[in-house]
């Protein structure tokens, strides 16, 4: 039987654990063996394509900031409950 605590299954704490360190493992297991190309792209040259932007540089905030509060309204909720 599963015990639970506040109505909440305690099981669900190691098997995220479990998960999360299954999703780096396999990460870098995936970034240990990327074939780096070596000699496949000769020469150097323009390859074209479009110029890079000034918005480029919110990519990034975006996502953090989207974090921070997907975080933030989490920790609200498993403090009010």
């Amino acid at each position: 039987m599963i015990r639970t605590w506040r109505g909440k299954a305690e099981w669900a704490v190691p098997l995220l654990l479990f998960l999360a360190i299954l999703l780096v493992a396999a990460l870098a297991f995936n970034v240990a063996n990327l074939d780096t190309g070596g000699e496949a792209i000769p020469g150097g040259g323009a390859s074209g394509g479009t110029e890079p932007n000034a918005f480029g540089v919110f990519d990034p905030l975006v996502g953090d900031l989207f974090l921070v509060v997907f975080v933030s309204f989490v920790a609200r909720r498993s403090a009010s409950s």
